[in-house]
């Protein structure tokens, strides 16, 4: 997927439809909202707007959602339809719950997605949730960023999106270096927090310095 920053208030119907809004606008206008141009009245009410643009093999999160819903479900249990890339299952009939605690830990040490289930052996009610499952492609980096403490992060001219900690912004008269160094701090940050090293999905055209993670971020950027 592509991400894109808009300036709201100059956005046309050729910046957003098609593109899936990545942070909400408020109430009416949710996170994983595929925009179209009926939506551009309320898009242009708002300042920064972060959307993504799906590429080909790309799902949408609720997509995904509903295909992992179904491959978890079983006999007794019917998924619900997702809402914001949340989806659940719920027992058709009274029982035990019986779980596969490796399964479910396999699939969360994946990334990206989580499922949370019943105790195994916990009895449940017709009508009972017994496994929530959430596909979280883009928030998931934005969250480990922002607690690291870099949103709002600055290097140079670039800078961690003060909205949505998942964007890098270039602002006027930033170079390459500052995008990179900025790129390193964030790598740092993350890694010294959770024990997780983020890997960018753009490709680095140029000669730059070899990151050194331990060193870098210990001057801090611009304030």
């Amino acid at each position: 997927m592509r991400a894109h920053r808009l300036e709201g208030r100059t956005a046309g119907a050729h910046d957003i439809e098609g593109r899936v809004l990545v942070h909400d606008l408020g109430p009416d206008l949710r996170k994983g909202t595929v925009l179209t141009a009926g939506n551009l009245d309320r898009v242009r009410q708002a300042g920064e707007v972060h959307v993504v643009e799906l590429e080909p093999g790309d799902l949408h999160e609720d997509i995904a959602a509903r295909r992992l819903a179904a491959a978890l479900s079983g006999p007794n249990l019917q998924a619900r339809p997702p809402v914001q890339s949340q989806a659940r299952l719920i027992a058709t009939r009274r029982g035990l719950v019986r779980v596969r605690a490796e399964l479910v830990d396999a699939i969360n040490a994946l990334g990206y997605m989580s499922v949370f289930t019943l105790m195994d052996g916990q009895a449940v009610a017709e009508g009972e949730e017994v496994v929530g499952c959430k596909v979280t492609p883009v928030a998931v980096p934005g969250r480990l960023i922002e607690e690291a403490g870099m949103k709002g992060h600055r290097a140079g001219g670039a800078e961690v999106s003060g909205k949505h900690a998942n964007f890098f912004l270039a602002r006027p008269g930033a170079s390459a270096e500052d995008v990179h160094r900025l790129l390193v701090e964030v790598q740092a940050a993350v890694l010294e927090r959770s024990g997780l090293l983020l890997r960018p999905e753009v490709r680095l055209i140029g000669s730059f310095e070899p990151p050194d993670l331990l060193r870098a971020g210990g001057d801090g950027g611009a304030p």
